[in-house]
């Protein structure tokens, strides 16, 4: 029994290390592509490899903590320092509050997903309430796409910005929804995408922006007369 106990050990053992070194490799060239830009925090191989390292500490470190009752040998807790690495990592970025910050390769960019994939948009805000589709969804994308990166991060689900705030689900074809929000600040109207960033619009595209809504709502009100 104890012959089999060691076996299995070593085992886990094995396949932890064997996947701690794969999430290592993709944590080390998996960049240049974001995996799922529709969800909320969307990210990179190597940002997600990285994650899951920083998950897998708590197994690795016990599964490493009972074979060096057997071999005695400290190196075995190697795999589990390297997820360590990766766990404060974590704990740093949310403690400073920057989720997509310089060492990630998205730049923190505005992550925005093509026309052709969006069923329909709603906007929600004081005294607005818009739901549409059709042409309105590519010029809305093509105005936000140009708003420029301040540097500074989002770190909440939905901005505390009180009755100037403006809701924007993009609702997908193939469901779900990915939310951004319009609010003013510093006399600037800014979009914030949760836990990718905080965009400034320029004076033009504020005003493009508020012409093709006010068309959008005076077609809705047509439409329902």
């Amino acid at each position: 029994m104890e012959k089999v106990k060691r076996t299995a050990l070593a085992a886990l053992y094995a396949g932890g290390s064997a996947a701690v070194a794969l999430l290592v490799l993709l944590a080390a060239v998996g960049a240049g592509r974001v995996l799922f830009p529709e969800t909320m925090l969307p990210m990179e191989p190597r940002e997600l490899a990285s994650a899951w390292l920083a998950i897998g500490f708590l197994p690795m470190v016990l599964v490493s903590k009972q074979l060096y009752q057997t071999v005695r040998r400290k190196i075995v807790f190697l795999p589990s320092a390297v997820c360590l690495l990766a766990l404060l990592f974590w704990v740093g970025v949310w403690t400073v509050g920057i989720v997509r910050g310089p060492a990630m390769t998205s730049g923190g960019d505005i992550i925005l997903p093509q026309a052709e994939k969006i069923k329909s948009v709603r906007l929600t805000g004081n005294e607005l309430d818009l739901t549409t589709d059709g042409d309105f969804i590519g010029q809305l994308l093509l105005s936000l796409s140009q708003a420029k990166n301040t540097g500074r991060a989002s770190i909440q689900d939905v901005p505390e910005r009180g009755a100037g705030l403006v809701r924007i689900d993009l609702n997908f074809r193939e469901g779900g929804t990915s939310t951004l929000f319009l609010y003013r600040d510093d006399g600037g109207l800014m979009v914030e995408q949760p836990y990718q960033g905080i965009y400034e619009m320029d004076e033009a595209l504020e005003a493009q922006l508020r012409t093709q809504i006010a068309r959008e709502l005076a077609a809705q009100i047509t439409k329902q007369e």
